[in-house]
C-alpha cells in the first residue's frame, strides 16, 4: 500500500459485527436461504448451491442479528476473505464461517468497506493474522485488528462509486441471463412436457408409456438421442513424455458458472494425445456430471457446449473432466438444446436424482441404467427446428452476456488494486 494512504481496523470502521460460528442451522428444502461460504466469492453470492432454513425457524437462528441492506459479508474460512456485499432487503440467514460488518458510517461508507476488504493490503492482513495449517482461519478477535485502506469519506465514496458502477452493469448482466434461461426453460416445459406447443388445441392425443402424448409424436430413451458419449479425463498438472496435449478441463463444480461463460476456476491440465482426441469438446456438445456432488448438490448438472463458451477458452482446446460424460446429441432426433433443457427439467424435477448412489460421502451417478430407462417425447422435425430457431438464440446470448461480464471484471479489478493503493488520485477532483 502507498505510504500516502491511511490505514483502520475493522474494530474501528464497523458498528456491528455478527458472527455465527459454533453453530450449525437445521436444513430444509425451501424457506429463507442460508448463506455458507461455499457460495460467497469473487464479490458475489453465487446462485448455486442454494440451502435454506425454514421460514418459522429464522428470528430464532438469527437472533445474534439481522443482515440489513448494504452489510458486507466476509468468508472467515474455507476460504478465507471472500466478500459479499447485501444489495437489497432480501432476507437471508448466515451459517458458519461468514462474518457479518456493519460499517460506522460517519467513519467509513459501505461501498468502500466492501471493496477495501478485497485489497492487497487488506487480504495480506487478513493472511497474516490467520492460523492453521492446512485450512486457513481467523479468530474474531484478530479478525478486529485487521486493517484495511482508509480515505476521506468524499474520496471513499468515489472509490465505491466507480467500482460499483462495473458491478451494476455486471449484476445486470446476470439478471439478463436469468431471464433467458428462464425463458428457455419455461418454453421446454411447456411445449414438451405439457405439450402446449403452438396448435395444440387441435391436436389430437394418443396412449404412450409416459400417458397420452400427441398424435404423430414417439417416445424415445436417452440413449437413441445420442450418437456419442463418452467419460472425460483429468491427465497431469505437468506436462511429460505421454501427457503433451494441453486443454482446459470443466469439472461438474465448474458448470454452473460456465453457463455464462464464467471459466477463471477451469485447469488447465495436460493429457495424451488418443485421450484428447476423442474428448475434445465441440459446439453442441452437452457434458453431464455422473460423479462428485454434495449433500443438498445432487450430480447430473448439465452443460451445453456453445461457441461463446469455447471463445472464452481462446481458441485452446477444452475437455471435461472424469467424473462428467462429454455427450454428442443426435442432431436429427432431438437436439442439443432440447436434450440440455431436458436435462434441466429432469435435474429440476428429482428425474436425475433417483439414480444417485450416495458412497463415501461422494455421490455417484447410475448413468447406463439412466440413459436406457428415462425416456423422452420427440416431436415432429417441424416443431423440433421452430423451437431450436426461437431457442439457440437465447442460449448463445447467455453466453455472450457472461463473456461482457468477464471483461467488466477483468477492468474492475485492475482498476480496484489502483484506487484503494492510492496510485490513482480522487481527492483533488
Amino acid at each position: 500500500m502507498a505510504s500516502t494512504v491511511d490505514a483502520i481496523s475493522i474494530e474501528e470502521a464497523t458498528e456491528r459485527l455478527i458472527d455465527y460460528r459454533g453453530k450449525t442451522p437445521p436444513k430444509t428444502a425451501s424457506g429463507v436461504r442460508l448463506i455458507t461460504a461455499k457460495v460467497v466469492k469473487g464479490g458475489q453470492i453465487l446462485e448455486e448451491p442454494k440451502e435454506f432454513i425454514a421460514e418459522d425457524f429464522y428470528d430464532e437462528w438469527m437472533r445474534r442479528g439481522l443482515p440489513q441492506e448494504l452489510d458486507v459479508l466476509l468468508t472467515t474460512e474455507a476460504p478465507l476473505g471472500e466478500t459479499a456485499i447485501l444489495r437489497d432487503k432480501t432476507r437471508i440467514a448466515l451459517a458458519q464461517r461468514i462474518i457479518l460488518l456493519r460499517a460506522k458510517r460517519e467513519v467509513v461508507d459501505p461501498l468502500f468497506l466492501f471493496y477495501a476488504l478485497q485489497s492487497d493490503f487488506a487480504q495480506s492482513e487478513l493472511k497474516a493474522r490467520a492460523s492453521g495449517t492446512t485450512v486457513l482461519g481467523i479468530k474474531q478477535s484478530e479478525l478486529r485488528r485487521v486493517r484495511i485502506p482508509l480515505f476521506s469519506l468524499s474520496a471513499q465514496l468515489k472509490i465505491g462509486s466507480i467500482l460499483a458502477t462495473y458491478d451494476e452493469l455486471i449484476e445486470n448482466n446476470q439478471r439478463r441471463i436469468r431471464i433467458l434461461e428462464q425463458m428457455a426453460r419455461r418454453l421446454y416445459r411447456e411445449w414438451f412436457v405439457h405439450f402446449r406447443f403452438p396448435g395444440h388445441e387441435n391436436h389430437p392425443r394418443v396412449p404412450s408409456p409416459l400417458g397420452e402424448i400427441p398424435q404423430g409424436w414417439e417416445v424415445r430413451n436417452l440413449e437413441c438421442l445420442m450418437v456419442h458419449q463418452i467419460g472425460g479425463g483429468w491427465g497431469k498438472d505437468v506436462a511429460d513424455d505421454t501427457y503433451t496435449e494441453p486443454a482446459w478441463v470443466i469439472r461438474g463444480t465448474d458448470i454452473p458458472g460456465a453457463r455464462s461463460a464464467q471459466v477463471d476456476s477451469v485447469p488447465y491440465r495436460y493429457h495424451t494425445l488418443s485421450n484428447l482426441r476423442s474428448r475434445r469438446l465441440q459446439a453442441g456438445d452437452i457434458v453431464f456430471e455422473v460423479s462428485g456432488g454434495s449433500k443438498g448438490q445432487p450430480v447430473g448438472r448439465t452443460l451445453l457446449i456453445t461457441p461463446e463458451l469455447l471463445s472464452a477458452f481462446g481458441g485452446d482446446d477444452v475437455m471435461c473432466a472424469s467424473f462428467c460424460k462429454r455427450i454428442q446429441p443426435d442432431q436429427t432426433a432431438y437436439g442439443p438444446e432440447m436434450l440440455y433443457l431436458s436435462f434441466l427439467e429432469g435435474y429440476e424435477s428429482g428425474e436425475i436424482e433417483q439414480y444417485q448412489v450416495q458412497s463415501t460421502g461422494i455421490s455417484n451417478f447410475k448413468w447406463t441404467e439412466y440413459i436406457a430407462n428415462t425416456l423422452r417425447v420427440v416431436p415432429p422435425d417441424s416443431l423440433r427446428k421452430d423451437f431450436q430457431e426461437i431457442v439457440r438464440p437465447l442460449l448463445r446470448e447467455v453466453a455472450t452476456l457472461g463473456l461482457k461480464s468477464a471483461n467488466l471484471r477483468r477492468t474492475r479489478d485492475l482498476l480496484l488494486p489502483r484506487l484503494l493503493s492510492g496510485q490513482i488520485k480522487l481527492e483533488a477532483n
